[in-house]
């Protein structure tokens, strides 16, 4: 803690606040220091006040919001998020956890002070007030944010929602970063009313370690929001966010939208901002452009396949009739017997009808299916056999399994959203067995009571 210490050394109030005042301090690790960024001096003089509340905060008083005695910095946002499986609960401030904590006696009363694992990033307003969602997106200089976002805040006035980011309470708002002339400007031209709500949770903070798995419902009902992490060949982490457009218009199609976090965890009066990368719900691929641009990566079994089937099936695949189709991962593909996909490869007839096993002619998401009773089936594309569809766990954490051909396959990859239907990324080659008998009886939910009574 000798970092944070020397930092309140410099400050003659906190020096104050801790030899006589009731006050809780938030003290970030010596490690937490070594891993933030490099702060401006005058941010520098700040922190340490910044890391410091008026009062002793209790973790019964978690989830909250109380200001730091530098009234110009945001509040603090205070959450509890619950381990899955066991139960355990997990307490953060912003987007810092909390170690430990100890307890101290001054002339005043008690005092707090909880090791965090974070330091509390200093954003400090330039006017008296730190601002809320609407003074940050129209005027971003005041935190000192660099990324330009003027063509979000022209489609939230042109869209008449500038109430949304106004509104008192706590809230999490992601805004797309971009000009309206730049890159992503013909996407951010296409945000109108129901999108800008879909870039709003209102009445939940949502830092991006205290957000957890589940999905939120925005401020447009027919659109589920998430937090995804992915990893890359570094071993790191890149943080997305998710769109599901599980309710379609003419407007808008269904399916999901990824849009990775440029900048995270930015405290406001009303609530935190993430600016992402473009807008959510937006979506202007098709099947065949998204499976294309993933070719270099994870599908380019997939698409090789595709190229060495019939003609007519390329047509399909990439024609604007509306599909569904289940795309098996490069390691899904590897798995199939090499005799037997080479057998596969060299009967162009054969390998096409594989191919229309993994496709439907009608765009089917995770949520039609729980609609559904959580049980769903469907002809495939070649007009002969039938997939069944089965979703599994809750509303807020659900997930989907397909059956055709005798093969059960885990979507790792759900409800990607193009302009002429879904995808589903998929963890088997449907149509290839892979299993003994026993093996599918012990691995099917629905077989596994008939293996009982066997036995």
């Amino acid at each position: 803690m000798k970092k944070f210490y020397d930092l309140t050394k410099n400050d003659e109030l906190v020096q104050v606040l801790l030899k006589k005042r009731r006050v809780t301090v938030f003290v970030p690790s010596n490690e937490a220091f070594s891993r933030a960024r490099q702060f401006a001096p005058e941010d520098e003089e700040r922190l340490a006040s910044y890391h410091i509340v008026s009062m002793v905060v209790t973790r019964d008083l978690f989830p909250d919001s109380i200001y730091a005695v530098s009234q110009e910095n945001p509040p603090l946002y205070f959450s509890v998020k619950e381990q899955p499986g066991n139960g355990e609960k997990e307490y953060f401030v912003n987007n810092a956890k909390l170690l430990e904590d100890r307890d101290y006696n001054v002339d005043d009363g008690k005092q707090k002070l909880y090791i965090i694992d974070e330091v509390l990033e200093p954003y400090r307003s330039t006017e008296n007030l730190p601002p809320d969602a609407w003074e940050l997106l129209s005027n971003p200089s005041l935190y000192n944010i660099r990324e330009e976002l003027s063509a979000m805040a022209s489609r939230v006035r042109k869209e008449e929602q500038v109430d949304t980011f106004t509104k008192v309470g706590n809230h999490t708002y992601f805004i797309p970063i971009g000009e309206e002339n730049g890159p992503t400007g013909s996407r951010i031209r296409d945000v109108d009313s129901n999108v800008i709500k879909g870039h709003v949770i209102s009445h939940y903070v949502l830092f991006t370690r205290t957000a957890g798995n589940e999905g939120y419902i925005s401020n447009n009902p027919r659109v589920e929001i998430k937090f995804v992490n992915q990893s890359n060949s570094f071993d790191s982490e890149t943080i997305f966010v998710r769109s599901n457009t599980f309710q379609e218009n003419q407007a808008h199609h269904k399916g999901v939208v990824l849009s990775k976090i440029v900048r995270a965890n930015i405290p406001l009066r009303n609530g935190v901002v993430h600016l992402i990368e473009h807008p959510l719900m937006i979506i202007d691929i098709s099947v065949w452009d998204f499976i294309q641009s993933k070719g270099d990566k994870k599908l380019s079994e997939y698409m090789q396949l595709v190229k060495e089937a019939s003609p007519d099936f390329d047509f399909n695949i990439r024609n604007a009739v509306e599909k569904t189709v289940f795309v098996p991962t490069n390691e899904a593909i590897q798995e199939v017997e090499p005799e037997k996909l080479e057998m596969l490869k060299a009967n162009k007839t054969e390998l096409t009808n594989l191919l229309r096993l993994h496709m439907t002619q009608k765009a089917i998401s995770t949520d039609d299916v729980w609609r559904h009773g959580r049980h769903y089936e469907i002809i495939t594309a070649d007009n002969q056999r039938t997939m069944y569809f089965r979703a599994v766990g809750n509303y807020k954490n659900k997930s989907l399994t397909v059956e055709a051909g005798g093969v059960n396959a885990s979507v790792v990859e759900a409800d990607i959203g193009a302009t002429n239907g879904i995808i589903h990324v998929i963890d088997r080659v449907l149509g290839l067995p892979y299993q003994t008998i026993m093996e599918k009886l012990s691995s099917d939910p629905d077989l596994r009571f008939g293996l009982i009574i066997m036995f």
